[in-house]
């Protein structure tokens, strides 16, 4: 009796086409989710079903009938659905138009595309899809693909003059929304890049080359400090700007020809290229400056000697990195740089290499 009572009112809908208020009904499958989690796909979800009612094109489904109508089929509440599958549940729910969307993430970026099907013809009537841009929250990009969804891009009714004034607001909801409501839920790929200045902070074992078959120095220590700008805020592939700095130590291997340690204040300019995969970035960089040495005497020192000697000398430091990125802001990353200070009779040659925490500000 209860199927042949909702037969009968879906029968009735799908004959007129229309509801009560003279507009189409539409029914709004959920958004699939492709590489990122289902609470992003939910909020895009709830704000599709905004831009849709403020447009006043449609009269919306609701999500029980919709549902139901999943159950009589016994398919999958997912968003995951063809053509010709979203127009046999557009039948079943009495709805003249299905909306179907997908949220994809691919190497970092994000992509949301839209599609509306005709149930009569299984024909699809209209397609948008766009990419986040930088710095947006998932608000603004449902609310663009779906405003061109509508062809309203590029109008300003009232109900898009309404969403661009509420778009701050929207954006800011949305991001307490994924804060709070992706607890057990796995993270999006997309690396953080909210200012493009980050701090990497490393620390070190030095490695020294020999100089003629004699080890001048033993194996040392350190860390490093690089601040870096991506001279375009980006989630994926770029070039990066920044300075770096730290502090080296190492101690002679003798205390007859060489009676000192010595400590060094690299000071670099760093230009970086940045592969992102994902979570996964490799890092290639070549820095170019100079290091402030310290040569401290520590056992006999003659006697026109001071017991510190300090320079200036020109100096270059290649390196290498691969990291993971653990969330938006923090990574890990191990790194291999080699650094070659120019004193005035020969080049001093190290491989330094340790492990790095990457923070973006």
């Amino acid at each position: 009796m209860k199927r042949i009572l909702i037969l009968s009112i879906l029968i009735f809908t799908v004959v007129f086409g229309i509801s009560a208020e003279g507009n189409p009904t539409i029914a709004i499958m959920d958004v699939a989710a492709t590489n990122t989690s289902d609470v992003k796909s939910q909020v895009i979800y709830e704000y599709i079903v905004d831009v849709i009612n403020r447009a006043n094109r449609y009269t919306i489904v609701e999500r029980a009938a919709l549902q139901e109508a999943l159950k009589e089929l016994e398919i999958s509440y997912s968003g995951m659905v063809d053509d010709s599958t979203a127009a046999q549940i557009g039948k079943l729910v009495g709805a003249k138009f299905m909306l179907i969307s997908n949220l994809i993430v691919d190497e970092g970026i994000t992509y949301l595309s839209a599609r509306i099907v005709s149930v009569e013809t299984s024909q699809v009537s209209e397609t948008a899809m766009l990419q986040m841009e930088e710095d947006e929250y998932i608000a603004s990009l449902a609310n663009r693909t779906i405003s061109q969804l509508l062809g309203m891009s590029s109008e300003k009714s009232e109900t898009g003059a309404e969403s661009e004034s509420g778009k701050e607001a929207d954006d800011e909801s949305v991001e307490k929304d994924e804060t709070s409501g992706s607890e057990g839920a796995e993270e999006e790929t997309v690396l953080s890049d909210s200012s493009g200045i980050s701090i990497t902070i490393g620390a070190m074992g030095i490695l020294p080359f020999e100089k003629e078959g004699e080890e001048i120095f033993e194996t040392g220590y350190g860390f490093k400090v690089d601040l870096d700008y991506k001279l375009k805020k980006m989630r994926t592939n770029g070039l990066i700007l920044g300075i770096g700095t730290g502090l080296f130590f190492n101690s002679s291997t003798s205390d007859v020809l060489y009676p000192f340690d010595l400590i060094s204040f690299p000071l670099m300019l760093n230009l970086k290229y940045r592969l992102v995969m994902g979570r996964l970035f490799i890092t290639a960089k070549f820095g170019g400056g100079a290091t402030y040495n310290m040569f401290t005497y520590t056992k006999d020192t003659p006697v026109d000697v001071d017991s510190t000697l300090s320079s200036l000398n020109a100096a270059v430091i290649p390196g290498l990195s691969a990291g993971y990125k653990l969330s938006d802001k923090i990574g890990l990353s191990l790194f291999a740089d080699g650094s070659m200070t120019f004193y005035p009779n020969q080049p001093y040659i190290t491989v330094n290499a340790g492990l790095a925490v990457d923070i973006s500000l």
